[in-house]
């Protein structure tokens, strides 16, 4: 068990540096020797998807969920591939599974709620993340996902009292420093904006859309160095997808300050 226990220590170490074929081939004979090491399966199940291979992570997936042990964090990744590929209906079905379990009622109600922005539901999904909230007061997910909604509707002084309720209950909230740096920003109030983006990405240096502030911050300081590498380090972060706008426009302000 020490020896699985130190591989599956070097997978996750393998996914962050996003070595998912070394992965595949780390934990795949370890799933083969002990099948019902759900840990193993969801980290498998993460690297075939990130390979494309998101018909075999859901086959995996689905396999060890049959089981009567099976542990939520397989159903919990299950639902988010199924969601990825558009399976809707099913992922729905795998999420509203968990709501019967008293530890993972809050997260499920988060993920019941995206797929209903996905929806285009909106008022159904502030019912999903006011009800994360009822299970679990505290919940960072609920009060970001309520923040970024009610960026979504416009609502920015209710936005920046989600963020502010978020970042009080943890400190080390990127996604919640972020978000509030660009309400700031929007504001023009760029020695706010700057303070929460540069708070984010102490918390997480990966975080793509602090580094996307910071960047427009220093365009209007006409700082152009500091707008080149804090727009690259975004290019470098951001995968694009749903993105693509604004990745477009980023490139276009680099190819015009080398003119």
């Amino acid at each position: 068990m020490e020896n699985i226990a130190a591989r599956i220590e070097q997978a996750i170490q393998l996914l962050e540096c996003g070595k998912y074929a070394e992965v595949i081939k780390q934990l795949t004979p370890i799933n083969q020797d002990v099948p019902d090491n759900d840990e193993v399966v969801v980290l498998l199940a993460e690297a075939l998807a990130e390979t494309k291979r998101s018909e075999q992570a859901i086959e995996l997936l689905q396999r060890r969920s049959q089981h009567a042990d099976v542990a939520p964090d397989v159903i919990f990744a299950l639902a988010d591939e199924l969601f990825a590929v558009d399976n809707v209906k099913s992922a729905l079905e795998y999420y509203s599974q968990l709501l019967n379990i008293a530890d993972c009622a809050a997260e499920a109600w988060v993920r019941i709620g995206m797929v209903q922005i996905a929806q285009n539901d909106l008022n159904e999904a502030e019912s999903s993340f006011l009800n994360s909230l009822k299970c679990e007061p505290a919940n960072p997910s609920a009060l970001n996902s309520l923040g970024s909604l009610a960026m979504e509707r416009q609502l920015n002084c209710v936005a920046k009292d989600w963020f502010q309720q978020a970042v009080t209950v943890d400190d080390e909230d990127p996604e919640a420093w972020g978000n509030l740096a660009e309400l700031y920003y929007d504001e023009d109030d760029l020695d706010q904006a700057q303070h929460c983006a540069e708070k984010s990405i102490a918390c997480d240096d990966m975080y793509a859309p602090a580094w996307l502030t910071l960047g427009y911050i220093a365009l209007d300081q006409d700082d152009e160095a500091r707008v080149r590498e804090c727009f690259n380090k975004f290019l470098d972060l951001e995968d694009g997808v749903g993105a693509e706008d604004i990745v477009l426009e980023v490139k276009a302000v680099l190819a015009a300050l080398k003119d």
